[in-house]
């Protein structure tokens, strides 16, 4: 028998999607924002930073339990951290000699252009301190 006053059981088709029409990832390969592990995902992260809806992105992943790939600009192990209660960690600064030594601290391999950037410095340093005697 049907008791009126129960709550019903949350299901997902009550979640609003309609947001996803303004979305910047629209019309861009889905293989970007569902990387494998390991790839590089700061192509993926670029197309939501600017991205119109990108709260309501990170919002319906964060309810969605198990969503895997980018969301709202954020990575699965990052929305992992935020149930957590962890705090985020820094965006990386891909590209950059700081951004090669964030990927030796989280413990992965760096990215071809942090690798490039810290090769760049590292040879810049040299070639300083061999002026300069």
């Amino acid at each position: 028998m049907h008791d009126p006053d129960a709550i019903p059981e949350p299901t997902f088709d009550y979640i609003d999607t309609s947001w996803m029409d303004n979305a910047n990832c629209r019309g861009h390969d889905t293989n970007l924002f569902f990387p494998e592990r390991g790839d590089e995902v700061a192509a993926a992260k670029q197309v939501c930073e600017p991205c119109p809806v990108k709260a309501e992105c990170l919002a319906y992943a964060l309810a969605i339990p198990g969503t895997s790939g980018i969301w709202g600009g954020t990575s699965g192990r990052e929305r992992r951290q935020m149930k957590a209660g962890k705090p985020r960690q820094p965006r990386r600064q891909h590209g950059t000699e700081t951004g090669y030594k964030q990927h030796l601290r989280q413990g992965e391999p760096p990215c071809t252009p942090c690798r490039a950037a810290n090769t760049a410095a590292t040879r810049r340093r040299k070639h300083n301190k061999d002026q300069n005697g």
